[in-house]
């Protein structure tokens, strides 16, 4: 392998990740859970004992480009040192990858890759190593992940990929007209419809936050209506989690103030029926998390959030909006594009950590195996019992 790549370190203590803001910042980061802010926010709400930051960062000096892959290291007996994306878990950062200036720089990625690898060797250092890498929830053919895995698998590091839920942009054209034409004659007359029956007739309006007051107000309609939906639905709700709802907070009121973070409230004859909670960058607008009042789901409260805000975004000149990762089925009402995501599992070449992943194929083989098996005899005795 070549040698002459560009100075790599990792960052491991939160004043070094401090450190990197004003750098990570210069990189013109759009996508949000690429952010310093958002990233930084989830390690000091999410870090548990055991983990610990491991933050890749490679070409500092000033005549080279930044590369940043911001992960977090956690030992278990079973697997290992494993190294995953700050962001991971319930908090669902989307679009994770390499982080710099330039969007695809080959030479920084492998430098990344190649820090990596040296690391596990024996003139590495010891309290750095690892044996999995997991990349979760990353964009199909991302080029940046192509490249860093195919780097680490050609030197012998076994490389797992499992397909995941697709992430669903949907295109915005000039005009909500124009928006409204392109979908199936059903799909534009029911739009047409919704439009004349609630925001003409003056029955629904869409309100955007614009100030400290009506962001409070809208962040406080937000989490009640979030777990008023999901506590319908027999579910917890994210904000029955302290380190949840601690991260939302701090996490927003950064984003608010850096005008990246939008909260739509639509009403319904005049109470707060739906709240959506959008990411913002210059053209693009993720729609991360809603709230819903169950009391307005037969006046279509969550249909009509999502098409007045759609509307919104086009009236502010932007181009895409990101419905995000998961494959519920409403979303294909607004004719988006999938984007596949895929799980990236890359062992360690070697040792210990071979005998792991050889165990780890076997136990999940034993689980396909046992999943297919219970399947085909419940399907039997479903047919049976319908006999």
């Amino acid at each position: 392998m070549p040698s002459n790549f560009p100075s790599t370190r990792i960052a491991s203590s939160l004043d070094e990740l401090n450190e990197l803001g004003a750098a990570w910042k210069a990189c013109g980061i759009s996508i949000p859970f690429q952010c310093h802010d958002w990233l930084r926010t989830w390690w000091v709400h999410f870090k548990q004992t055991g983990q610990e930051l491991y933050v890749l960062v490679s070409g500092e000096g000033s005549s080279e480009s930044i590369s940043i892959m911001p992960f977090y290291r956690q030992y278990s007996a079973a697997r290992g040192y494993v190294l995953r994306f700050l962001g991971s878990g319930v908090v669902c950062s989307d679009y994770m990858s390499v982080i710099g200036r330039d969007r695809h720089d080959p030479e920084a990625i492998d430098a990344l890759a190649n820090h990596l690898l040296m690391i596990n060797t024996e003139d590495g250092s010891a309290n750095q190593r690892w044996d999995v890498i997991e990349l979760e929830g990353v964009v199909k053919d991302d080029p940046n992940i192509v490249r860093f895995t195919e780097f680490l698998s050609n030197a012998g590091c076994p490389v797992d990929r499992q397909l995941g839920p697709s992430c669903w942009k949907v295109s915005l054209p000039e005009s909500w007209d124009t928006f409204v034409q392109a979908h199936s004659k059903n799909r534009r007359k029911r739009l047409r419809r919704l439009d004349k029956q609630y925001f003409q007739s003056g029955r629904a309006t869409l309100q955007i936050a614009g100030d400290d007051r009506e962001f409070a107000n809208a962040m406080s309609s937000f989490e009640r209506l979030h777990q008023k939906r999901r506590i319908s639905l027999g579910e917890a709700g994210r904000f029955s989690s302290s380190q949840f709802a601690n991260f939302i907070k701090d996490v927003s009121q950064q984003f608010w103030l850096s005008g990246k973070l939008e909260l739509a409230c639509l009403t319904i004859d005049g109470q707060v029926a739906a709240i959506e909670y959008n990411l913002l960058s210059s053209d693009t607008v993720y729609s991360y998390q809603g709230g819903l009042d169950p009391d307005f789901l037969d006046a279509s409260a969550g249909h009509l959030l999502t098409m007045s805000s759609i509307r919104h975004s086009i009236s502010q000149g932007r181009r895409c909006y990101d419905l995000l990762r998961g494959d519920e089925s409403y979303k294909l009402h607004w004719g988006p594009e999938p984007l596949p995501t895929e799980t990236i599992r890359i062992s360690a070449n070697g040792g210990m950590a071979q005998i792991r992943h050889n165990a780890w194929l076997a136990a999940r083989h034993l689980k396909q195996v046992a999943s297919r098996e219970l399947s085909f005899f419940g399907t039997r005795s479903g047919v049976g019992a319908e006999a």
